[in-house]
């Protein structure tokens, strides 16, 4: 994901892996595509244009790499409608891998500290996104 070059996504990613990320709230899944992948390459360097990733545990175990990541992002680039405060946060993330027989992603959960890196960075909290499920 550093230095978010897109060559090489198709080298680590499977033409579509399943993501069970709930961003968008709910549960359920999406699935994502190699273009999808290039694009949110594409706008992390813009918005976050200084990012380091510190891999704090790696286990791995059969087909599955888990992974607990600090990052530290300068915003550089817009959020949405709010600009770039030039702000530094730092979070932590969890992310699980599930590879196929050829080394590929072909599921993946992650988690990370959003919430506080808005903090950080001076960021009001952005509206829920569409279709976002309340329980």
């Amino acid at each position: 994901f550093v230095p978010r070059n897109v060559e090489p996504i198709p080298k680590y990613y499977a033409e579509t892996f399943i993501s069970h990320n709930q961003d968008a709230g709910g549960s359920g899944t999406t699935k994502v595509t190699l273009a999808m992948m290039k694009g949110l390459y594409e706008w992390s360097a813009k918005t976050y244009g200084e990012r380091t990733f510190e891999n704090e545990l790696i286990i791995c175990q059969g087909e599955f790499v888990i992974a607990r990541t600090v990052l530290t992002s300068r915003m550089t680039g817009p959020l949405g409608d709010q600009p770039a405060t030039n702000r530094v946060a730092r979070i932590s993330a969890i992310d699980i891998y599930k590879f196929n027989a050829q080394a590929k992603v072909v599921e993946r959960w992650g988690d990370a500290d959003n919430i506080s890196m808005l903090w950080q960075l001076g960021l009001k909290l952005p509206p829920p996104p569409p279709g976002f499920k309340t329980q």
